[in-house]
């Protein structure tokens, strides 16, 4: 099943709305299929789940909006409104939906849930137990699990604005500027060389190629004799 075609005009442009003005801790990864939006959300500061980063997929159905979306998350998570195999519940997706809500609002509906889970609509029967009756096993569960399972790339800095800090992205211009300030160097050092030197290099490399072509016709000759 695919989108039709004013379907595909709306995620487009909600796309290009949520890439001029992104959400914090939000990273959206569109793919050439229409039919999904794959997206990583940080786990939100101050939460079970601040150390991890977490993909999900938004896959749309024929006639959205006009219908939501379906959440799903691909990295594992202990959380009451997250079932084992990554279906989120959220009234957004479901009863509360309005055409009118697009993906910014879905986005930020999911990244909230994880700031305030509902044990009421749980998917999670253990998870949204442990949240009402025992917070502080089910927040060490949660963090623990995150931990194993989505912990955020050593070094990685949290999405800003829906992109990467700027601290990575000046990390890798200094490292490519610094490789490019050496690789200078090497050639300017070659270039101070003196003539004498840059001579006697060659000469060298020269010297080699014609010993390594006459043992080459040496060893000929010797096949040839013995094969009379």
């Amino acid at each position: 099943m695919t989108l039709n075609a004013h379907g595909m005009r709306v995620v487009m442009r909600q796309m290009q709305e949520i890439d001029a003005n992104p959400i914090a801790d939000v990273h959206m990864a569109p793919t050439e299929d229409l039919r999904e939006l794959h997206f990583e959300i940080d786990g939100p500061e101050g939460t079970p789940y601040e150390a991890g980063r977490f993909a999900g997929v938004l896959v749309f159905e024929e006639s959205y909006p006009d219908v939501p979306p379906k959440g799903y998350f691909r990295t594992r998570i202990f959380h009451p409104n997250v079932s084992e195999k990554g279906d989120i519940c959220v009234n957004a997706l479901k009863k509360d939906w309005k055409p009118d809500m697009g993906l910014r609002h879905v986005l930020q509906v999911i990244r909230c849930l994880l700031v305030e889970p509902n044990p009421e609509s749980a998917l999670n029967e253990e998870a949204g137990r442990l949240l009402l009756e025992d917070y502080v096993t089910f927040e060490k569960k949660a963090a623990m699990l995150t931990r194993i399972h989505s912990l955020r790339p050593a070094g990685a800095s949290r999405f800003v604005g829906g992109e990467v800090a700027k601290e990575e992205e000046a990390n890798t211009e200094n490292g490519a500027v610094s490789q490019a300030a050496t690789t200078a160097s090497s050639g300017a050092g070659l270039r101070n060389m003196g003539d004498s030197n840059v001579n006697a290099v060659a000469s060298t490399a020269v010297k080699k190629e014609e010993d390594k072509n006459k043992k080459k016709a040496a060893d000929k000759k010797k096949s040839a004799l013995k094969r009379i």
